[in-house]
């Protein structure tokens, strides 16, 4: 999160709720530009992808990724979103 920050990408707020500090990180214009852009990216290369396979087999892909996905977080603590 600091190189994002360091980058103008990511802005820090605290804010106090009651007796709470509450922390938020919020993208900046620029990092809604970035991300904005990366969004196109992959959109293409998902729409791309999605024509190399016929729909059975790009139905089987994404399910053999989120089995895959499941495994790599049980066995590594890793989490996906």
């Amino acid at each position: 999160m600091e190189k994002l920050e360091k980058r103008g990408l990511i802005k820090r707020n605290i804010d106090i709720k009651g007796k709470r500090v509450v922390k938020t990180l919020m993208l900046t214009q620029k990092g809604e530009k970035v991300y904005h852009d990366v969004s196109v990216i992959v959109h293409n290369h998902v729409a791309k992808v999605e024509n190399i396979f016929s729909k059975e087999e790009y139905e089987q892909f994404l399910s053999l990724l989120l089995k895959l996905r499941g495994r790599l977080t049980e066995s590594s603590d890793m989490i996906f979103e």
